[in-house]
């Protein structure tokens, strides 16, 4: 896991100097599927930055990165990744809608699987997953790590 992370570190530190600075923060949260706010990026970079240079080294990126993971997502995380897997706009993910994204990420489900998971979120036996469903299912999952 840390080679991953080092690996992921050093396409952001294109310069090879072993730190980055702000902006490159930024593209990582992003790319991780965070949207953060100019002033908490501010944040990460002052507590993760030892030396006062604006920039942090693989150390303060790694503490970074846990602290983010590790948030719970909020209402517009949650709707943000209903509309995300919702691509048709239908208001309801089905077992197709599941497959289609585990194709996508290399994930191998066999379809007795994402009728299961169907199934399982889907309290009025419709086949399909409402949005709402979709956020009690993640809430009640964050729950478990508290």
């Amino acid at each position: 896991m840390v080679l991953i992370g080092k690996d992921a570190f050093d396409l952001f530190d294109a310069s090879g100097s072993g730190t980055i600075d702000a902006e490159e923060l930024w593209v990582v949260l992003r790319a991780l599927g965070s949207e953060p706010e100019k002033a908490e990026i501010k944040a990460f970079v002052s507590e993760a930055d030892k030396d006062g240079t604006g920039r942090i080294d693989f150390d303060g990126f790694t503490k970074v990165l846990l602290t983010k993971l590790a948030e719970r997502p909020g209402p517009e995380d949650i709707q943000r990744a209903f509309r995300h897997f919702d691509r048709r706009g239908s208001g309801a993910l089905t077992a197709s809608d599941l497959r289609q994204i585990a194709d996508e990420i290399g994930e191998d489900v066999d379809d007795a699987e994402l009728a299961a998971m169907i199934a399982q979120s889907d309290p009025s036996g419709a086949g399909s997953v409402s949005q709402s469903d979709f956020e009690k299912v993640v809430t009640s999952y964050a729950r478990r790590f508290d």
